[in-house]
């Protein structure tokens, strides 16, 4: 009850009387609206077209945002509440949005395994994040808004079908919220023998 969610956030936000100096301010935006293009190919102006064809229209405004990979080959376009992303940047001079998936994809860039097809699934309190990989090579990325533990084994069964990975040899790896990827491990190993 009262004020409206974004005057909440804010509200709360300016409660906190962060003191940051003239350091960088990194805010996570998770949210599923999101997409992934290949940064070489594709300009922003591109990515934010293939953003549209992918997504639905949303009632609100949204500022479009973007940022890739450390390896410089992928770049996520997310959207963020225009009022809200107003608000941070003139609230905080030095501010660095960062979608959650990136950091995913850059981890799994520097990280060595044993074979050539592998998933991670994040879990939060609000969402799922899923990336995967075939032939060491980035295939899907995806974020999920979902608290229900049946829905984001869903999830992780589906892609894992869809991206024809086998049960028996290729990964999982649940990261995350250490009860929620304990519940998501029991349901899930039932399925996918390599579970981490």
């Amino acid at each position: 009850p009262g004020a409206d969610y974004d005057k909440r956030l804010e509200d709360a936000i300016l409660e906190q009387k962060l003191n940051i100096g003239e350091h960088d301010l990194h805010c996570y935006v998770e949210t599923s609206r999101m997409s992934l293009s290949p940064a070489a190919e594709c300009d922003k102006a591109m990515a934010e077209k293939m953003y549209g064809l992918t997504l639905r229209s949303t009632d609100q405004d949204e500022t479009i945002l973007h940022e890739t990979s450390a390896d410089g080959t992928v770049r996520i376009s997310f959207g963020i509440n225009s009022r809200l992303y107003h608000f941070l940047v003139r609230t905080f001079q030095y501010i660095v949005f960062h979608h959650p998936v990136i950091s995913i994809i850059d981890h799994e860039a520097e990280k060595e395994h044993e074979g050539t097809n592998w998933m991670v699934a994040e879990v939060t309190r609000g969402s799922l994040s899923i990336v995967a990989y075939k032939d060491n090579r980035l295939q899907l990325a995806n974020c999920i808004e979902t608290t229900v533990t049946q829905n984001r084994a869903y999830h992780i069964l589906n892609t894992w079908t869809m991206l024809e990975l086998d049960v028996i040899t290729d990964r999982l790896f649940l990261i995350g919220d250490e009860q929620e990827v304990s519940r998501l491990k029991f349901t899930v190993n039932k399925f996918i023998k390599l579970c981490e």
